[in-house]
């Protein structure tokens, strides 16, 4: 090593040596807890409160691993200061929309690998309110794509766990933990949000759910209570998270929970499928579900956590669940914080479909407003399928002569012949549309319509 000369290198060196001792000094003692309060590498003023001083007020300084709570909601507040550095990428993603975030109540029924990561990070992301319902208790078998269980909470109620577990990470979070099971006879009060003081449109249900019947009585009752519900389809048996989509559970392919679903909905319940959000996988199942052993067959019934439900074990990719769950978090999370987006449709359209209805676009554009060719190429045309569907009779893109892109906004000022101000609809809707406008459409419809293009103008297109 080449010797050091001169009076200033000498000195640069030393200043070096002592920097590297002080910051070794400050992390040793950090790791002991003894650290000023108000310390924080230079970032924060003198009277600003440090995060470890107020963890520790609420959580102990050495155990993370607080006892299970079993006592109501608790609020535990965050010194202004700290709560806005918590959540200031969510704030500055979401803008105006972050406190509507923070107002808002989701309710995840099913705490397993889905449910778990969901609520984990809808509370990361800033939702206050959050009532989690499961009966069950955490397994050792279910660790491989739980959220935030641990082996020390096996035998623990999902619930129960998952309140404690996120209280260490959002402390003044304000869970409702409910060891529950879903019946028909409970929803009043599992569904109940007056004491919450929010409005049904500010309020989610994620379902969760792996029983086929109680999923279905879920989904009913909170579309008899106007409550929005997204809702989870199979994530075992699966592993590409490519195939993974949200769509109208009538829109669903290649997921037998949803065929079995949808039958199950229109039997018990008289519920249209074309009414039901659901998160979904459109991969064919990599594997089946393990036989059952010989004691099993003799007598199901005996083996099952509770009567009537599946008792055959489902090999799981622990990632799938979690990528399920992070979805619906963040639709939800998307849908309240005024940032919606639109999902591309399952079915891709053949490059032969797109030529043909952009010929028929150029050509009603020509004979209704004498306008030249849109400058619109074939490519963007799946972003402006609408999802397949006409959004006024609900009728799917089956074939070439079913729908046609058309414009909405036909006034002279208007944005013209652009993809956020087409529409697809119906060749008699869009036929009626040319002759009497936008009247001919329902309030619903048109709300509806210029929602979703108003999402798309957000695109800058």
């Amino acid at each position: 090593m080449p010797a050091v000369h001169g009076a200033g290198e000498r000195l640069a060196l030393f200043a070096g040596g002592a920097l590297v001792f002080a910051l070794v000094q400050l992390l040793q003692a950090r790791s002991k807890g003894d650290a000023p309060a108000n310390e924080d590498l230079g970032t924060r003023g003198p009277h600003v409160t440090h995060p470890r001083t107020f963890l520790e007020k609420f959580l102990g300084a050495n155990d993370r691993t607080s006892s299970i709570e079993v006592t109501p909601t608790v609020s535990r507040e965050i010194p202004p200061e700290l709560e806005e550095e918590l959540f200031s990428r969510n704030r500055f993603f979401f803008e105006g929309g972050f406190d509507a975030i923070r107002g808002a109540l989701v309710i995840v029924v099913g705490l397993g690998g889905v449910g778990s990561h969901a609520a984990h990070m809808l509370v990361r992301s800033g939702v206050k309110r959050l009532r989690v319902i499961d009966f069950d208790q955490v397994s050792l078998s279910s660790l491989n794509r739980h959220a935030v269980a641990t082996w020390t909470d096996v035998g623990l109620p999902k619930a129960l766990v998952l309140k404690d577990r996120l209280h260490a990470i959002i402390p003044n979070a304000e869970i409702d933990a409910r060891v529950d099971m879903f019946r028909k006879e409970d929803a009043d009060s599992l569904l109940d949000i007056s004491d919450a003081g929010v409005l049904p449109e500010a309020c989610f249900v994620l379902d969760c759910i792996d029983d086929l019947a109680t999923k279905a009585e879920l989904i009913a009752q909170c579309s008899k209570k106007g409550l929005r519900v997204l809702s989870s389809m199979g994530a075992g048996l699966k592993s590409d998270p490519t195939r993974l989509h949200i769509a109208k559970l009538a829109d669903c392919c290649k997921d037998r929970l949803a065929m079995r679903l949808r039958a199950q909905l229109k039997k018990a319940h008289s519920l249209d499928p074309d009414t039901v959000e659901c998160v979904y996988s459109s991969e064919e199942q990599v594997t089946e579900m393990l036989p059952l052993s010989n004691e099993q067959e003799k007598n199901p019934g005996d083996f099952g956590v509770v009567d009537n439900f599946r008792v055959r074990v489902l090999p799981v990719l622990g990632t799938t669940p979690a990528i399920f769950g992070q979805t619906m978090a963040c639709w939800v999370l998307c849908e309240i914080g005024r940032k919606p987006f639109s999902p591309l449709v399952v079915c891709h359209m053949s490059s032969k479909l797109r030529h043909k209805m952009l010929q028929r676009l150029r050509s009603r554009e020509k004979r209704v407003h004498g306008a030249d060719w849109p400058d619109i190429d074939e490519p963007i045309l799946e972003y402006i399928m609408w999802r397949g569907r006409c959004p006024v009779t609900g009728r799917r893109a089956l074939g070439s002569n079913v729908l046609e892109l058309s414009r909405w906004d036909r006034s002279e000022d208007g944005p013209g012949c652009v993809p956020s101000n087409l529409v697809l609809l119906a060749v008699d809707v869009a036929n009626k549309l040319d002759k009497d406008g936008a009247g001919c459409v329902s309030a619903a419809a048109r709300e509806k319509i210029e929602a979703t293009l108003a999402s798309q103008r957000a695109l800058d297109w």
